[in-house]
């Protein structure tokens, strides 16, 4: 089965030109349409818009750290429990990313990045004040790329996984 992902979360050749703009450190009820040339008409109501066709029930994004944590991660996407058909909106995936980006990171991830002297690290000690290990430092906090780039299809990725692009401002 062929699985068509929702128009406005294609990651195009230029990922900055998502047809979504959205800083992924804020709320996914944050995320705008871009004004854009050629056949992407969207409702104002995108959100709620179905996330594929045919209609998935759950599916998995990977978000590669390579850059910060030296792997990728994987996050389960569900119907929220207000879905009335019980499948995945663009909501669903944008949450999912969001609250995946919000969780605090693990004392071993944070060894880990005191271990290699991560730049972003020390900047978001210094935001909290203070140079110890403040008690909640968030993924979001040490990533450099936090605009929605859109998702693309791993090489070898089944129609229920996707890959998470991200990339600068």
């Amino acid at each position: 089965t062929i699985m068509d992902l929702h128009p406005g979360l294609l990651a195009p050749v230029m990922p900055h030109r998502c047809a979504i703009s959205w800083n992924t450190s804020h709320p996914e009820s944050t995320a705008k349409l871009r004004k854009m040339r050629g056949d992407l008409t969207f409702e104002s109501n995108f959100l709620s818009d179905f996330a594929t066709k045919p209609f998935l029930t759950s599916m998995e994004l990977i978000l590669d750290l390579s850059t910060i944590l030296n792997g990728e991660d994987r996050i389960r996407v569900l119907p929220s429990r207000s879905s009335i058909h019980g499948v995945i909106t663009v909501g669903d995936i944008l949450k999912a990313v969001y609250r995946y980006l919000q969780r605090p990171l693990s004392s071993k991830e944070l060894a880990y990045l005191s271990k290699v002297r991560s730049p972003k690290l020390l900047e978001a000690y210094q935001k909290m004040g203070n140079f110890r290990i403040p008690p909640s430092i968030r993924l979001i906090d040490c990533m450099e790329k936090t605009m929605f780039g859109g998702l693309e299809r791993p090489a070898k990725g089944r129609g229920d996984v996707w890959r998470v692009v991200l990339c600068s401002q």
